[in-house]
């Protein structure tokens, strides 16, 4: 309902006071939580394991779904930071879960999952330090990163050369300790000589985005100054399966698409100079936004060069 969304805007801007205040308190500079928190992104969480000769990278499981009314009444009645009283943790539980559990898309969810997922963080983070690591978590992703000769055997490892990596028993029990799952399905590491990605985003030298994501954008937006239409891949989820259609695209998603492109470029170089002439993406961008707003349009777009040109026109 609108007043029930109204009440979790509100009470999402109060912990996420509280959050940065506890922060403080600690002289926490540097969060290595990355998701739904300001100043950070999938760019900052991609950074911190740039050029690293191995990435370790893991899913939790149903991450949201594993934080229920009792954790999160729980966690605010006995973690030191709030010791609130169990009514006023049990109403806050009860704005923030839906069937016993943080739904998606909820204001609250993101900042309820960081505040308990910082649990996990303290954990994971004192294990990967022990072991000459960096680690990051985006939301359920978590990356840990090393550019040791060999990847710690008490974070990872591998049977043999032709199995995958399996997480350490510490790890594992520490995750478990925290109420979350891994799966297990989605663990990799990945060798600086091999593409080294990070919650979508390349890592080998530069933050980037990879080349074939480059190459369908721009194959969109010639499909789309073409013939006026473009298409795009889908997965669709089934009970046990997961398929990848085309559809037709539409132009505020192709747009998108061109800004996250001009965002990880921005910040690639935000320590540089801008350079004197538009990189290949704004002219992609410009070439977009060029046929959008001019070349297509059903009526006739007119630009005035004067404050009073339209009075004239008009008249």
């Amino acid at each position: 309902s609108p007043q029930l969304k109204l009440a979790q805007g509100k009470l999402s801007i109060l912990l996420q006071a509280c959050e940065k205040e506890i922060e403080e308190e600690l002289g926490v500079k540097h969060t290595v939580a990355h998701g739904f928190k300001l100043g950070r992104s999938i760019l900052t969480n991609a950074d911190v394991h740039r050029r690293q000769r191995y990435v370790l990278n893991f899913d939790l499981s149903d991450f949201f779904g594993t934080i229920n009314f009792g954790r999160v009444r729980g966690f605010l009645i006995n973690n030191r930071n709030f010791q609130l009283h169990p009514d006023v943790a049990t109403l806050i539980a009860q704005i923030t879960c839906h069937k016993d559990m943080l739904p998606q898309g909820s204001p609250t969810s993101p900042v309820i999952s960081n505040l308990i997922g910082n649990i996990l963080d303290v954990r994971l983070s004192k294990v990967a330090r022990a072991n000459g690591c960096a680690y990051t978590r985006y939301a359920d992703d978590i990356t840990i990163s090393t550019s040791q000769t060999e990847f710690p055997k008490a974070i990872a490892n591998q049977v043999d050369s032709t199995s995958g990596w399996t997480l350490a028993k510490d790890v594992e029990q520490a995750v478990a300790a925290c109420g979350f799952r891994i799966n297990h399905a989605k663990t990799r590491l990945l060798h600086h000589r091999s593409r080294q990605d990070v919650t979508g985003i390349v890592v080998n030298r530069h933050v980037n985005v990879n080349t074939d994501y480059r190459r369908a954008v721009r194959a969109m937006v010639n499909n789309l100054c073409s013939t006026g239409t473009y298409h795009r891949k889908k997965s669709i989820v089934a009970a046990e399966d997961t398929t990848t259609v085309s559809v037709e695209g539409s132009r505020p998603q192709l747009e998108g698409m061109l800004g996250f492109l001009l965002q990880v470029e921005r910040y690639r170089r935000s320590d540089e100079l801008p350079p004197p002439t538009l990189s290949s993406t704004e002219l992609l961008l410009h070439r977009f936004l060029f046929f959008t707003t001019f070349a297509s349009n059903d009526r006739p777009t007119i630009l005035f060069e004067g404050k009073t040109d339209n009075i004239y026109i008009s008249a």
